[in-house]
This record gives structure tokens, sequence and C-alpha cells, in this order.
């Protein structure tokens, strides 16, 4: 794409239609994030609101990658960066509910005590002193800024300590314990993104479970949440409804520290798996509103109990300022609004990413809002605090005009299993019902769950197939397919003529807003196939026998390009496009005249209409074997042709 292209698109994108069920309440939220994604120029962004435990707004604006006409979804994947430190937080929590771990324990003293750094350096003593508590409050004394251990230079450092490329979170923690801290422990508050991966190695060892095993299963998946994990940090290796991280037109690339991978975009050199229990996951908006809205007591299925809960909450202990409105507790940020108002909120930033969610516990209202793209500029947390003031307004508005919060829930939709869902082996061609490649103009079937509502047949406006039918689309590489039916297991489409010249596409099921996760499905040039009487792809097939003229005329799909080349789902009419690839039939082995080829007039293209002469000489009492060529392809076998029985004969 060019850089002017590019440029055009970052323009336009805000303008793009929002997806997720639109709430009219909540206009002003919504215009919240559209001027954020227009002001700093980032591509697409996510917002979900739970008020009382049930998700009451989600919605996704822009796109989830600029150089592809890709939404961002209600429920896609991004980047939370130091989000994560709140999830590790209340990971240490659950730990200390389940009485394998004390927030006095000390880290290095006791539960690390095994951690030395690489030689020849040797361990400071002062880091034994160091307690969980410490960790999770930032005040251990571990460095911050450019001596944090996310530091790419300290990375690079610490991997030639250890002689590899890229170093892992032990690695890190180990390296540390042998350099100067920035004071002694509990005395100072300081960021430090290697004091949270450190809590992280902590939760790993008291658990007894790898860290992320830990947390998916003993926070997340009693909550339902099940989408997020940690982060993968290659782009090839992009989740399944992830979004794509940027960087803003026009910025360079930089080596990657990942052997092999050449010069990246900054994104993409992150050592997400080193960042883990400090910034290393993957969430939507919708998961976190899901585990954050249950910090409460006040319901049913709280995430913590009481006691956790007020210690997550509670200001670190002297010599720490005692006196100040605003604190770090464990895992998050606390802010004293007065009169017993308690905001809780943490802001998450790295290359490609900036998150942000804020918990109004008077009120038991939760925001979460991701993006993927951190505002450029001497200081992204601009962005973020302009975002956090924004939507904070947009609270007080609500609540000061009197109006009561919206008691429909979402989140059944999107964690109740309410996303479509189809698989590679669901997705055939709809005259062999057979899996494979697919062909520009084909007509293809899907199996699968959750495809659609009640059977909806298709409708043609302005002389074409919808692209939509009862709220579902079907998207080629973001581009929506003409659709021939949908209904809740099954439906039916017509493949893009534009993916002609591709090696493979990416497909997805949308309904309703909600998207499944996408697959790959290889590109070829044809894949000709015959419908036949049974809809089954093998036997007789669907034929229209003119005995005394010995001519039938037969249906196919798959045929590939058509000349001129129509529109996609056009109906077709004079003059009648032809196949770019030459046809044949071949019936009981023998190519045979064929006629007419090419589309069915009066129906949509992609179907294929084939006009044969049967020679004469051919005997027609039993079935014969029928094959239709198309270039070089040809159809399954198992198809015949049967004349009817009163005119078999020679």
């Amino acid at each position: 794409m060019s850089t002017i292209l590019a440029i055009l698109l970052a323009c336009l994108f805000p303008l793009m239609a929002q997806t997720g069920i639109p709430v009219p309440e909540f206009v002003a939220f919504d215009s919240t994030i559209e001027g954020i994604l227009r002001a700093y120029q980032i591509p697409g962004a996510s917002l979900a609101i739970a008020h009382q435990g049930r998700l009451i707004h989600a919605r996704g604006f822009g796109l989830a990658d600029r150089d592809r006409p890709e939404p961002v979804q209600p429920d896609s994947l991004f980047r939370i960066a130091s989000l994560s430190k709140t999830i590790t937080g209340i990971a240490a929590l659950k730990l200390v509910e389940q009485g394998k771990l004390r927030l006095e324990d000390r880290a290095f003293g006791q539960i690390l005590s095994n951690y030395v750094p690489p030689p020849p350096a040797t361990k400071i003593n002062s880091y034994n002193q160091i307690t969980v508590r410490q960790l999770l409050q930032h005040t251990s004394g571990f460095p911050e800024g450019a001596a944090d251990l996310n530091s790419t230079l300290i990375q690079r450092q610490i991997g030639l300590a250890y002689g590899v490329p890229v170093p892992s979170a032990e690695q890190l923690i180990r390296w540390q314990l042998g350099q100067p801290p920035a004071n002694p422990p509990g005395q100072f508050y300081r960021y430090s993104n290697g004091g949270m991966i450190a809590a992280g190695r902590v939760l790993e060892q008291a658990s007894g479970k790898f860290y992320e095993q830990f947390v998916r299963e003993e926070v997340l998946a009693p909550l339902g949440i099940s989408r997020t994990r940690l982060a993968r940090p290659l782009r090839r290796d992009r989740l399944a409804g992830e979004v794509r991280y940027h960087m803003p037109v026009g910025a360079p690339m930089i080596p990657s520290p990942f052997p092999g991978e050449g010069m990246e975009d900054a994104p993409y050199t992150v050592n997400t798996a080193a960042a883990e229990g400090a910034g290393g996951w993957v969430s939507s908006a919708i998961d976190l509103a899901r585990l954050l809205s249950r910090l409460t007591t006040a319901r049913p299925g709280a995430v913590l109990g009481a006691p956790a809960l007020e210690e997550m909450m509670r200001r670190p202990p002297a010599p720490a300022p005692q006196n100040s409105r605003a604190w770090y507790g464990i895992g998050i940020n606390v802010e004293d609004q007065g009169g017993g108002n308690l905001l809780l909120r943490h802001l998450g930033n790295m290359p490609g990413t900036q998150a942000l969610f804020l918990r109004f516990a008077a009120l038991d209202l939760t925001i979460v809002t991701l993006f993927n793209m951190q505002p450029q500029g001497s200081d992204p947390n601009v962005a973020a605090a302009e975002t956090s003031r924004l939507l904070s307004e947009a609270v007080t508005n609500y609540t000061s005009a009197g109006r009561s919060w919206p008691t429909h829930d979402y989140f059944d939709k999107y964690l109740g299993g309410g996303r479509p869902k189809a698989s590679l082996a669901g997705v055939v061609h709809a005259a062999s019902f057979r899996g494979g490649p697919v062909s520009p103009g084909q007509i293809i079937t899907i199996f699968g769950e959750m495809l659609g509502g009640d059977l909806t047949t298709a409708r043609v406006l302005n002389g074409r197939l919808t692209t939509e039918l009862n709220g579902v689309r079907l998207l080629f590489d973001g581009q929506p397919a003409p659709l021939i039916y949908t209904s809740a297991n099954q439906l039916s489409a017509v493949v893009p003529y534009g993916l002609s010249g591709q090696s493979s596409t990416r497909l997805e099921v949308e309904w309703d807003g909600l998207r499944g996760d996408p697959l790959t499905l290889p590109v070829t040039t044809a894949a000709p196939a015959f419908f036949t009487a049974n809809s089954s792809g093998a036997g007789p097939v669907a034929a229209l026998v003119l005995p005394e003229a010995r001519v039938a005329v037969l249906y196919a799909t798959g045929e590939g390009l058509l000349a001129p080349l129509p529109r996609d789902g056009e109906i077709i009419l004079n003059p009648l496009p032809r196949p770019v690839l030459p046809v044949k039939v071949f019936l009981a082995n023998r190519e045979i005249p064929v006629l007419y080829a090419g589309p069915a007039p009066g129906l949509v293209a992609g179907l294929l209409q084939i006009n044969i002469q049967i020679p004469a000489d051919l005997p027609t009492e039993s079935p014969l074997p029928i094959v239709i060529e198309a270039g070089s392809a040809r159809s399954p076998t198992g198809v015949t042709l049967v004349f009817p029985p009163a005119t078999a004969g020679n």
C-alpha cells in the first residue's frame, strides 16, 4: 500500500460504521472513542461498559488492520500491556485466599530463594528482604524507566549475559538480583515492570502451576472467560480475532531481536513472553469488563472475597505517604474521590497498544477501552488522560441527568458461546459437498453452529444478491460475499471474484456483529462440480433432459472467472459473459459436444449452465458417468447422467 493511501485510510477509518449493538443512551461514550481515534490517528478501538455485573454496552470502532477492510469487533483481542498487572494482582490475592501465599512472604528470601544471577555477578543481599506485597505495589526497589527490565537495551544486555537473543522472564529476574537496587525495599514508590515480572514468577512457584495456567484456570475460567491468554510476540502468530498493532504511518522498521525475523514494526519486536505478569496478556474489552466488574462483594460471583478485595485497595504501608488521595494498591491504581467513592483504574502502554479501564466502585460501573496503536508524542499518557477525563465526564453527565443504567446484559451473547462456529471441515463446495480450495465465483456451503437465525433466502437489490441476510455476513478477507441463504446451522454464498490470483483467503462468519474465529482457505483458479439431483454431490446429475433432441441442460459451479467479469452476486442478463477457461464435458469417459457453457440467464453469476449434445451412439439404458472440466481442473467422479426410463435406448 502506498504511503498516500495509508494516510487517506488513517483519515477515513474513524468514519467507518461501528460494530456491535448500538445503545442510544451511550452516544456520548461512543463519540469519545471516535474523537480519540481521530485526534491521535489510531486505526481502531473497542469499548465495553458493565453495570452491576451486566454488560450493557460493547462496540468496536475503526479498523483491526488499517491495510485491510477489517473492522474491530466488540470482542476483538488486543494486547493489554500494563492492565496485565491487575490480572496478576487478582491472581496473587486468589493464592492468598487459598492459603498458598502471604503478602508478607519474602519473594527472594523464601519463595524464589534459588534465584541467583549469572556469573560473575552475585546476589545482592537486600533483595532477600523484598516482600510479595512490595513487588505488587511497586515499592520493592526494582528500577524504573530506562533501567527497568522491559527496556530493550537492558534485555539485550541480559541476553548477552545468558548467551541468548531473547531472554526469558526468569532470566530477567535472576540478572536483576545481581544489579544494585534503586533503593532499599519498602521506602519509595517506583513503577517497575521488573517487579511485576518477578511477581509472576512468585505466583508460579506458589501455585505449583505455570503462571498462565494458574490465572486461566483459577481466575478466568470460573467467570466464563476463555480467550484471554498470554500474548504471542511475532506477527505471524497473531491469535484468531486479534487485531494488528500499528505504528504511525511512515514509522521506520527496527531490527527484531527474534532470530530470523529481520526488520519489523516495533510492536512485533516486543518480548511479550517475558513481560508476562507485567504486560504480557491479550484480552478483549468484554473479557476485562467481566473480570473487573466482579471486583465487588455486593453481588454473587465476586472474583475475590471481602478481605482480599479490601487488601487489593489498601494503601501501601508507611513510609509510603498516608494522606494522599491516590495510591497504588495490589496491581491497581486507587483514587479516593471523596465521600467513600473510590475510582479504580489502570493504564497500559506499549508499542502498538494503549489500554485503559475505569471502575467507579460506588456506581458498580466498569469501563474498558483498548486501542491498536500507542498515541505518539513526548508522553503517550496524555491521550490516556484525555480518554479517562472524557469518559468520566460522560459518566457524570449521565448520572447527573438522573438517567438509570440499562438492565439488558450482553455477556451471554459474547461469553456464552454466542459467536458463530464453523470449521474448515464444514466449508464445502455447494455442488460436490467436498472440502478443498475455493475458486472465484464458486458457490459454497458452510455448516456449523450459530451461523444465523431462522432460514432466510436470497434478496436481490439493484440487480445483485445482497451481502447481508438477517444480520448474517460472510467475509472473505473482510469483503462481504453475496448470500444465497442463511440459517442457524448452514449458509450458502458466492465466493467474490476479487480472490482471483490469491493463494489463500481469510473467511469469517458474522452474525449480529459477532464474528467467529477466522478460517484460512486455499484459493484455486477453478474447482468445477455438477449439482446433483439428491443434493449430495454424487449420483444422478441435476439435469433437464430433452430425449428427442438428445440434449441435456446441466448446472454446475466453480468454473472460475467470466469475461466480461460481472459484479459479485450479479443477476445475469443479456449479453451473457462466458467462462475464461475452456469448459469440457466427458460422458462415459468421452468428450462430448458442449452447445453452451455460461451463466444461467436470470440467475446469479457463479451458477454455470451447460447444454450438452449426447452422441447418438452412446447407449442410455444405464447411468453414464459424467465429468466437467474447466481448464485443467476436473470435477469429482461419482456423478452420472440418467435418461428418463420411457425414452432410454439408442
